[in-house]
């Protein structure tokens, strides 16, 4: 007699049908991410806090 077939996983199924092989996630341990805080969207200390005055157009100016 043959042995009874294993259940197949949706992963299995994924990984079957995948561009690249089903890897298993590493532990929760190695997946945490370390973030370094950037200054690159900093305020401007020059900067008023206030938006710039919009400029009145000239009479009979052509655009």
């Amino acid at each position: 007699m043959n042995p009874t077939p294993k259940d197949i996983t949706l992963a299995e199924i994924h990984s079957a049908y995948a561009s690249k092989p089903f890897k298993k996630e590493p532990p929760a341990e190695e997946k945490t991410k370390h973030y370094a805080k950037s200054g690159h969207f900093d305020r401007d200390p020059l900067h008023p806090g206030y938006a710039p005055e919009k400029p009145q157009p000239k009479r009979n100016e052509r655009k």
